[in-house]
């Protein structure tokens, strides 16, 4: 529901009014809305908006639980560097193992065997 309404009222040139939103607004469901919000449709770093909002939501188990799956599913439909998925990671309270391609060497056969 939160990721459903933040790509309806989600545009980049409202930057300044989801900001005004958020301090008229205390509750998680605005803070979820924004988040989502600004995952979809701004290009800048998030992380420090992901940590804060995970700060801001931890009192709630849901809400951390949601905000955790918009930081998953942007992770996963959206291309994001290593390093940055690291960052959004650790802001949201996700363990992030990395995998092949980030100094991990793929397991080969010796050689001679097939």
């Amino acid at each position: 529901m939160v990721r459903r309404i933040g790509q309806s009222i989600g545009a980049p040139e409202l930057g300044g009014t989801y900001k005004k939103l958020l301090e008229a607004e205390k509750g998680d469901a605005a803070r979820l809305v924004v988040a989502s919000v600004m995952l979809d449709c701004f290009q800048i770093p998030l992380d420090a908006e992901i940590a804060k909002t995970a700060k801001d939501v931890s009192a709630s188990p849901t809400a951390l639980w949601v905000l955790r799956q918009l930081v998953a599913e942007h992770l996963h439909i959206f291309q994001v560097d290593a390093s940055e998925k690291q960052k959004l990671c650790a802001a949201a309270g996700i363990r992030y193992k990395s995998g092949l391609g980030t100094g991990q060497r793929p397991k080969l056969l010796p050689p001679g065997r097939k």
